[in-house]
């Protein structure tokens, strides 16, 4: 769902960079390599190439580097009118809607974001119809 998210999970302008600006980039500066005349042009072009790898593969690279941090926890969500209800084992988190900044319903998922580095994926197949609906009706943008 990270995938989804970054890739698709922002405005169309962004999605259009983030899906073609790398390869682009690894052209222009496989073209600017090749058609160097001089030692700063290739120096450029090598740079560019590099630049364009890193911003290729950034989405793994970030998951490879910060792989603690994305877990995918067995949980039972119960959404009520006023708060969501979230249940793993014996504990028991319950969060306001009001505390959340966004909760959007995409394609497969909601995405709840608390913070703009915290984010909840609930995928839309393993939550109830009640919660489903109540978490149309509580969505934010």
């Amino acid at each position: 769902m990270f995938f989804k998210e970054y890739y698709f999970g922002v405005s169309t302008l962004t999605t259009i960079f983030r899906l073609i600006g790398g390869p682009l980039m690894f052209y222009i500066g496989l073209n600017m390599y090749s058609n160097a005349s001089d030692r700063f042009g290739v120096g450029c072009g090598g740079i560019v190439i590099a630049g364009s790898i890193f911003y290729t593969f950034l989405p793994f690279w970030w998951i490879l580097l910060n792989w603690k941090y994305y877990k995918t926890l067995e949980v039972q969500i119960e959404a009520l009118s006023d708060k969501l209800i979230i249940r793993e084992g014996q504990s028991e988190s319950q969060t306001e809607y009001s505390k959340f900044e966004k909760i959007i319903k995409r394609k497969d998922y909601f995405s709840l974001s608390i913070q703009k580095s915290l984010k909840i994926y609930l995928p839309i197949e393993d939550l109830s119809e009640q919660t489903v609906t109540t978490l149309i009706e509580k969505q934010k943008k």
